[in-house]
């Protein structure tokens, strides 16, 4: 009984909840944390929509579809290998270029501080849509391998601040949980920094 009435109040907050929609674009600077590789920011941009659901005066869920372009790059990665001799390669430069392109969704739990200022949390799920691992450089000419890997899982912590009737500006942080390419040992997973504008239709 005492389980039923705790699923019936929640269920009445989400009847009587506050529900708006909206859009969102912006900047993205992103990269892979990988142990050993120091990659470099790459610049994207997302795009998108969303549903804010707010259910108590401070509280709101607010789940998210967003198109996500990601990626990393480093322009000297010293490589030691074979060439295509067999012939030991003691130090060679190398361009690694990842190309990210993803559809997430981000689930996010929303506290407002003040009417205008809410913190964010939630986890994010991303589905690639294409993407590439470009490597070029002598002695191995140009070369591209697929990461593999479809599905992405992360976290996402950020801010957001109403500055004029329904218009926002916001800053959001993606953790990767999963790896972006197969098959490594190591970690290599992705890192997002987000700046952008949001507008809801109030």
């Amino acid at each position: 009984m005492k389980k039923l009435s705790i699923i019936l109040l929640f269920a009445a907050q989400f009847i009587n909840a506050q529900v708006s929609w909206g859009v969102k674009s912006g900047l993205n600077l992103s990269t892979i944390n990988d142990k050993n590789i120091d990659y470099d920011f790459k610049t994207g941009f997302y795009a998108g929509g969303f549903a804010n659901i707010k259910f108590a005066e401070k509280l709101a869920f607010q789940p998210e579809l967003l198109f996500s372009m990601q990626g990393a790059k480093t322009d000297t990665f010293p490589i030691i290998g074979l060439d295509e001799n067999g012939q030991m390669i003691t130090e060679s430069l190398v361009e690694i270029d990842y190309k990210l392109y993803y559809l997430n969704i981000p689930l996010m739990f929303k506290y407002y501080v003040i009417k205008k200022l809410n913190f964010e949390l939630g986890p994010q799920l991303g589905f690639a849509l294409e993407k590439e691992l470009a490597v070029s450089g002598e002695p191995f000419g140009e070369s591209s391998i697929d990461p593999e890997i479809n599905v992405d899982l992360g976290v996402n912590i950020g801010a957001e601040y109403e500055i004029y009737k329904g218009l926002g500006i916001g800053v959001r942080y993606n953790s990767g949980l999963t790896k972006v390419r197969k098959g490594s040992d190591y970690r290599n997973n992705n890192s997002v920094i987000s700046f952008g504008l949001s507008y809801s239709f109030n």
